[in-house]
């Protein structure tokens, strides 16, 4: 399971990537209410994407936040990066020390293959498809807003 923040700047993220052509730069409490993330939690997520290059930021009026690479070119994986999630970190299942060849727990073996599989998924899913998820999921709602 990936962390809150995580979960946070890919949900964050995701909308801005399935919104950006519509909306253009958007604010941040304006993201925070459409997302449900607490405004200040956003303010510091966006700061560190922006450090790092996932974000453009303007202020003023007609600034906001928007997505400085393609939503296709960036992966769950790369976010995970940013953060330094758990998921990234190699260590032992079973809470001992860094995983190792030389220090192999029991679970060795089997982490580091779960890890793996793990990874290849984050590489592999992009904000693109955290966008067209989000685009699915609201879909039968706009067709049949009666329910």
């Amino acid at each position: 399971m990936l962390s809150q923040t995580v979960g946070y700047a890919i949900a964050a993220l995701g909308h801005l990537s399935r919104y950006q052509q519509q909306l253009g730069a958007q604010f941040v409490r304006d993201i925070a209410k459409a997302t449900g993330i607490p405004p200040a939690y956003l303010a510091k997520i966006v700061h560190t994407l922006a450090r790092k290059g996932f974000l453009t930021t303007q202020r003023g009026t007609s600034g906001g936040v928007s997505l400085a690479r393609p939503a296709d070119q960036v992966s769950l994986l790369e976010i995970c990066e940013v953060f330094d999630d758990p998921i990234v970190q190699k260590r032992c299942m079973l809470g001992t020390v860094a995983c190792s060849e030389e220090r192999n727990c029991p679970a060795h073996s089997f982490w580091t293959e779960e890890r793996e599989r793990v990874a290849e998924f984050l590489r592999r899913t992009t904000l693109k498809s955290i966008a067209q998820f989000e685009e699915a999921k609201i879909a039968p709602i706009l067709e049949n807003p009666k329910r």
